[in-house]
This record gives C-alpha cells, structure tokens and sequence, in this order.
C-alpha cells in the first residue's frame, strides 16, 4: 500500500486508525469518516509527509487529536466535523492549511487555540453546531479567513 495515493475507507466500522498508515508514504489525500474511532492510537499523522487532505469526520467517539498534526506541513484540509475532540491544544497550527471543519464538535475543539493565527494560509473554516455562545477571539486574527460558517449556535452577538 505504500503507492496508494488516495485512500477512502469512509463508512466502514474502524475503531482505530492503524499504525501502518503512518507508512503509506505517497498517500495525499486520506478518509476514514463515518466509522467508529475512538483515538488514533499509534497512528502519527506526520510521517506521511505529503498528506494534503485528511477528513475523520462523523466519529463521534473520537476523542484524541492526531499525533504529529502541528507537523503536517503539507496538509491543506483538515475535517474533523461531528467528532468528540476536547479543546484544541495549544501548539497544533499547521501553516499550510486552508480549510478547517470543526462543525458539530460539541466537546470544546470548537474553542479555537490562539495558536490557529499561524496558519496563515486558512480561507475556510466551519464551526456550525457547536455550541458556541460567542465567536472565539482568534477569529479576528485569521485575515486570509474568508468563508466562516458559523451557523446554528447559541450566539446572541457578533462582535463587540
């Protein structure tokens, strides 16, 4: 599998994300949305250097981040949609990303570390159904943000 350059594996019943795919080294683009994971377990996210697109949504009893994501240099879309993330931890900025989807996070990852300002490249960011009782300060921070979702939450105000 280490040729495989695109890997969908969406809609199966995986509970965690295997090691091995730490090694599949020309893989760009990798789904395993709507399983049942629970953690990536071993799975170090960076070794697969050339990874542009990463989407474990629909997981609702992921609770881990992805070890190595600070480290994914390359990684341009991240869907962590509908996930039991925790907040997001402090030092995960990946420079290159453009589009983050936290939608339905209801576990804090939606409480965006102050750290996301170094992603300078980020276009697109959704944060619908989280929750979210005011807009997390970094927004303002993010000037190449473009497409913001932040649809059905309990905001009562947008800015200050």
């Amino acid at each position: 599998m280490t040729l495989v350059t695109s890997l969908n594996v969406s809609h199966n019943s995986i509970q965690t994300v295997p090691a091995a795919l730490s090694f599949a080294i020309c893989l760009r683009r990798l789904c395993l949305a709507s399983n049942r994971v629970e953690d990536c377990g071993e799975f170090d996210i960076d070794q697969i250097q050339g990874l542009e697109h990463f989407d474990i949504s629909n997981n609702l009893l992921l609770h881990d981040w992805p070890h190595g994501l600070s480290q994914a240099k390359l990684l341009k879309v991240a869907q962590f949609a509908n996930t039991s993330l925790p907040i997001m931890p402090a030092d995960i900025f990946v420079p290159n990303l453009q589009t983050l989807n936290l939608a339905g996070c209801k576990n804090g990852a939606a409480e965006l570390s102050l750290a996301l300002h170094k992603c300078r490249r980020l276009e697109t960011m959704m944060i619908s159904k989280c929750r979210i009782n005011e807009l997390p300060p970094v927004l303002g921070r993010l000037q190449t943000l473009v497409n913001l979702d932040i649809s059905i939450n309990n905001l009562s105000i947008l800015a200050d």
